[in-house]
C-alpha cells in the first residue's frame, strides 16, 4: 500500500510540472496590436548587417526595410508563421533568432530538460537504495539480539530489476520531452515586449478602440484616461501615444502634444500616423519647412491607406505647397520648386487652392513656378489663363486678350487637356465668339476624362443654355 501511495505522488509531482510548464507556455497568448506583433517579431529577427543586434535594436537601412516589411504583413492579416517564411525566403535562415525544436538547436534546448529530469530520477533510486539498505542493517541487528526469525518473515527489498529500471527510465523520458514542448512553446511565442496577460486588466487594443470612441463622443477627459491606462501596460505603444498626443492637440494642449509625438517617433520613426499630426501640428504653427519634412518622412513609411486618406480629406499636399510657396512669396524673384523640393503637382495644387482663396498674385506666381520647371505643361497653361479671365471678369477688362492667349497656348500643347477646354469656352462666350465656345464645348464631351469639377461648373453657370440662345 505505501508503495501505490509513493507512486502516486510521484505521478501527481509530475503532472503538476506538466501542467505548470504547458500553463506557463500558453497563457502568454499573442501580442494585442499590430504595433504590439510588430515590435516583438522585430525583436526575433537578427539584423542582416549588424553585430549580434535584432531588427528592433538596429537602425541599419536594412533593419528598417525589414521592419516596414514586417508592418506591412501584419497590416495585411498575415500570420507569425507566414511573416517568418518570407523573411527567410527573403534572406536565409540565419536572421530568424527563435530557439528551434530541430538540429543541434533543438539539441542543446533539450539536453539540459534531459540531464535535469534523469539527475532527479537518479537521486530518487538512490534514495531508495538507500532506504532498503538501512532497513537490511536493522533488520540484522535486530537478528542479533533475540531469536532468529523464520526465513519467511524476514522482508528484504530486493534490487530493481531491469523491468522496473526501464520503467523508471521511460517515465523520465516522457517527462522530458512534455517539458521540452512546453519549454520551446513558451520561448518561441513570448515576444520581447509582452507582458502577463493573468492580470484582470483590458488589453490595450480595446483601451484604445475604447478612447477613440469617448473622443468621438466628446469625452475627452475619459479618452485621455484610456490612453494614459494604455500606456501603462505598454509604455511603448505608439498607437496610443500618437492618438493620446492629436486629443491633447485638438484640445489646445500643445505642448504635451507635441511631446507624444515626439516620444512615438522616439519608439517607431516609420508609424505613418505620427507623422500625419506632426505635419498638421507644422503647419498650424506656420513652420513650412517642418511640414514639408513630416510629409516626406510620411511618404517614405509605406503608410497605410487610412493615413492615405487623412492626407486627402485635409490636403495636407496642397497645405504644405501652399505654406512653402507662401514663404517664397517675399521675394521677387520666379519660384524654383526644385530648390525648395516642391513637387509640380504640389505646386499646381497650391496654386488652384489660391485661386479658389481669391489670391490671383499668389495663384500666378504658382502657375509660373510650374511653367519654370516645365513650360509645355497644358494643365499650369490652363490655370494661368482661367486665373487672368476671373481677374479680368472682377473689373480688370484689359486682361482679356492676355487669358485668351494663355488658354490658346494651353490647347496648343494638349489639345484634349479637359480644363483648356471648358476655360476656353467660357472665355470665348464671354468674348460674344459663340461658334468658338461650341466648338470647344463639343471636344470636351468627347472626351473620355471629363473631370466632376468642370462638368459642375458647366451646369452652376449655365454655359450650355447661354450658348443654345446665343
Amino acid at each position: 500500500m505505501t508503495r501505490n501511495k509513493r507512486r502516486i505522488g510521484w505521478f501527481l509531482v509530475g503532472g503538476v510540472m506538466i501542467t505548470s510548464l504547458f500553463v506557463a507556455g500558453l497563457v502568454e497568448g499573442p501580442p494585442r496590436t499590430n504595433e504590439d506583433r510588430v515590435r516583438s517579431l522585430s525583436t526575433e529577427f537578427a539584423c542582416p548587417t549588424c553585430d549580434g543586434q535584432s531588427v528592433a535594436e538596429s537602425d541599419a537601412v536594412v533593419a528598417q526595410e525589414i521592419r516596414r516589411e514586417i508592418r506591412r504583413l501584419v497590416d495585411e492579416g498575415q500570420t507569425d508563421e507566414t511573416i517568418t517564411e518570407t523573411l527567410i525566403a527573403g534572406f536565409d535562415e540565419s536572421i530568424d533568432l527563435r530557439p528551434r525544436a530541430n538540429g543541434v538547436v533543438g539539441l542543446v534546448w533539450l539536453l539540459p530538460i534531459f540531464a535535469a529530469v534523469f539527475a532527479t530520477a537518479g537521486v530518487g533510486r538512490a534514495v531508495q537504495r538507500w532506504t532498503a539498505e538501512a532497513q537490511l542493517e536493522t533488520g540484522a541487528s535486530s537478528g542479533a539480539s533475540s531469536a532468529p526469525a523464520p526465513a519467511a518473515a524476514v522482508q528484504v527489498p530486493s534490487v530493481s530489476p531491469w523491468k522496473s529500471r526501464l520503467r523508471w527510465i521511460g517515465g523520465s523520458a516522457l517527462l522530458a520531452s512534455a517539458a521540452a514542448f512546453a519549454m520551446l512553446s513558451f520561448a518561441g511565442a513570448r515576444g520581447a515586449n509582452e507582458t502577463a496577460t493573468g492580470e484582470i486588466r483590458e488589453s490595450t487594443a480595446t483601451l484604445i478602440a475604447r478612447a477613440a470612441t469617448s473622443f468621438r463622443e466628446g469625452d475627452v477627459e475619459g479618452a485621455i484616461e484610456l490612453y494614459d491606462e494604455a500606456l501603462d501596460i505598454q509604455p511603448t505603444n505608439v498607437e496610443a501615444l500618437t492618438y493620446r498626443g492629436w486629443v491633447r492637440f485638438q484640445t489646445g494642449d500643445i505642448a504635451a502634444a507635441s511631446a507624444d509625438f515626439d516620444e512615438a517617433v522616439a519608439f517607431d520613426e516609420g508609424y505613418s500616423d505620427v507623422r500625419v499630426f506632426r505635419t498638421v501640428a507644422a503647419l498650424d504653427r506656420g513652420d513650412a519647412e517642418a511640414a514639408a519634412a513630416e510629409l516626406s518622412a510620411f511618404d517614405a513609411s509605406d503608410p497605410a491607406p487610412f493615413a492615405e486618406q487623412l492626407v486627402i480629406e485635409r490636403q495636407l499636399r496642397e497645405q504644405v505647397a501652399i505654406a512653402q510657396l507662401s514663404d517664397a512669396m517675399g521675394s521677387p524673384d520666379t519660384i524654383d520648386i526644385d530648390s525648395l523640393g516642391i513637387d509640380p503637382a504640389q505646386a499646381q495644387a497650391a496654386g488652384e487652392a489660391f485661386v479658389s482663396l481669391g489670391q490671383p498674385t499668389e495663384a500666378l506666381r504658382s502657375f509660373d513656378a510650374v511653367l519654370l520647371n516645365d513650360p509645355a505643361n497644358a494643365l499650369a497653361l490652363a490655370w494661368r489663363g482661367w486665373t487672368l479671365a476671373l481677374t479680368a471678369e472682377s473689373g480688370a477688362s484689359e486682361l482679356w486678350p492676355e487669358a485668351q492667349r494663355w488658354l490658346d497656348e494651353a490647347i496648343a500643347a494638349d489639345p484634349n487637356e479637359p480644363h483648356s477646354l471648358v476655360f476656353r469656352a467660357f472665355v470665348n462666350n464671354r468674348l460674344e465668339r459663340f461658334d468658338d465656345a461650341r466648338i470647344d464645348l463639343e471636344v470636351f464631351d468627347q472626351l473620355a476624362n471629363q473631370p466632376p469639377s468642370l462638368l459642375a461648373l458647366i451646369d452652376d453657370f449655365g454655359l450650355r443654355e447661354a450658348l443654345e440662345v446665343s
